[in-house]
């Protein structure tokens, strides 16, 4: 099963960096990252499978003529 990279981010941090400043703003960088991509690749899946069809109707109207 396909889990997207921000989860990996939210796992448990070790007892002995939980106050440290540097390791959470490493923490929270790495989820901002992870929710990016997620948000690039859902975007372009879809802007594909838009133009995926809009091809395949152009290439029906094409041939019914």
């Amino acid at each position: 099963m396909h889990r997207c990279p921000a989860f990996a981010a939210t796992g448990p941090i070790d007892s002995r960096f939980e106050t440290d400043d540097f390791t959470q703003a490493a923490v929270q960088e790495r989820r901002m990252r992870a929710a990016h991509s997620h948000f690039g690749a859902t975007l372009l899946s879809i802007l594909g499978g838009l133009l995926f069809v809009h091809t395949i109707k152009a290439a029906h109207r094409g041939l019914r003529r």
